[in-house]
């Protein structure tokens, strides 16, 4: 167990860390954290939209609001690509450039994006189909996120640009800079999309998410899949590397594509298709569910004070999805006596979520994330009174499997205790 312990602290602790820390990661991290309030508020909406309680649908599209509202969610949700866009691409700017400059770098990104994208010919003018900007588009805007800086920086670093006088204002100084990359990564767009115009492929859009669609689908429509990522998340925090900081960034860009098929589903009032999306371990509860099992075996179940007194102080904070409290207070970093709960409770419970979702007792996740909401609330927004039952099912069953571990942990301690005495 000690060669383990060494072998995980040498070798694969340096190496999870460089992954989390990597530039990849920690862009794609803060460009989705960046639109996350965005996304929810956008849900929200379409959750108000396709109420079917107290006959709040049926007022709204009665009444012509519900059309209005939707406009939330279309530009929000619906906007996602061009949203990641920005985010990502400010974000890897500011690796490089002051704020200023990667701002001008994000909104090249964004037109670059736009520039090919093809227009739809309607009968008041043309347009860029909304399809493009929301989740269909997103790894094309991911990608262009990722190169049209990178294409920036090698013009400033070879000094390609338009040089201004000292005494020029800095925010005239770096517009003038941006025109020459600019006006490169403008035509090579212009370039792009007319190759791709030339092909049968039509766009770079429908050549990437043909390519995408099969692995992409088989992946992030497969329970066994996402499993295996919300494991390896309680995999690296039991070895006290921040499982969520390493796969959020792959979770999300896997998921979320589904989640917000759901979100519009719902919100036209449409069946939803889609179970396995980002909210999917929300609508279940089990990502919590575990946290608080534990706290409640160390409350109500055990005699000792001082695991009385840690799970007191966590649980507020588990409540609201906030785990550190538990996971190096209890502590449950390299605790080998709760290893096997900690890495099988989750799995247990999503695997249960899922066929409950398919025989039809419990309701599809219906948003794409509602964030650090609390445990049953985050249970009815994602899946209403079904939501709310199944979370407290999870608590529960979470209970019943830490149990007889917390109970070993605790006989382990009070021996450790004597031994000191002694």
């Amino acid at each position: 167990m000690e060669k383990l312990r060494e072998f995980i602290e040498n070798k694969v602790s340096p190496l999870a860390s460089r992954i989390a820390g990597s530039r990849f990661i920690t862009c794609l991290m803060s460009g989705f954290s960046s639109i996350l309030g965005l996304v929810l508020i956008g849900s929200i909406a379409s959750l108000i939209n396709g109420f079917q309680y107290f006959g709040i649908a049926e007022f709204l599209q009665e009444s012509g609001i519900g059309s209005y509202l939707s406009l939330i969610s279309t530009f929000t949700n619906g906007s996602i690509s061009l949203l990641l866009a920005f985010t990502i691409s400010l974000s890897v700017a500011r690796r490089d450039f002051d704020e200023l400059e990667s701002r001008i770098i994000a909104l090249i990104t964004v037109i670059s994006y736009l520039i090919v994208s093809p227009l739809i010919q309607g009968e008041n003018g043309a347009g860029v189909s909304m399809q493009l900007l929301g989740a269909r588009g997103m790894f094309v805007s991911m990608i262009f996120a990722f190169i049209i800086p990178a294409i920036y920086l090698f013009f400033i670093k070879r000094n390609l640009t338009i040089k201004m006088p000292e005494s020029v204002p800095p925010y005239v100084e770096k517009s003038f800079k941006s025109i020459v990359p600019a006006t490169a990564i403008f035509i090579l767009a212009v370039m792009i999309a007319y190759g791709f115009s030339m092909t049968s492929y039509g766009s770079i859009h429908t050549f990437i998410y043909t390519i995408l669609e099969k692995p992409f689908k088989a992946i992030s429509g497969n329970i066994h899949g996402y499993i295996l990522i919300t494991f390896l998340i309680q995999l690296f925090w039991f070895f006290g590397i921040h499982g969520g900081m390493t796969f959020d960034a792959i979770k999300n860009t896997l998921f979320t594509q589904v989640a917000l098929a759901n979100v519009a589903a719902y919100g036209a009032g449409e069946p939803l298709e889609n179970i396995v999306t980002v909210g999917f371990s929300e609508l279940a509860g089990s990502g919590w569910a575990q946290g608080i099992g534990l706290l409640i075996c160390m409350i109500f179940f055990c005699k000792r004070d001082d695991f009385k007194t840690i799970g007191k102080v966590s649980m507020i904070p588990q409540l609201f999805k906030i785990s550190e409290p538990v996971r190096f207070g209890v502590p449950t970093v390299f605790n080998f006596t709760l290893m096997i709960p900690l890495l099988l409770t989750q799995p247990i419970i999503e695997y249960i979520a899922y066929f409950c979702c398919k025989i039809g007792i419990l309701s599809y996740p219906r948003l794409a994330s509602v964030g650090n909401v609390p445990v049953l609330l985050s249970g009815f927004l994602q899946g209403g009174i079904s939501g709310v039952i199944f979370q407290v099912f999870a608590i529960v069953l979470a209970v019943l499997i830490f149990l007889p571990f917390v109970k070993a942990y605790e006989k382990q301690r009070n021996e450790e205790d004597k031994e000191l005495e002694i």
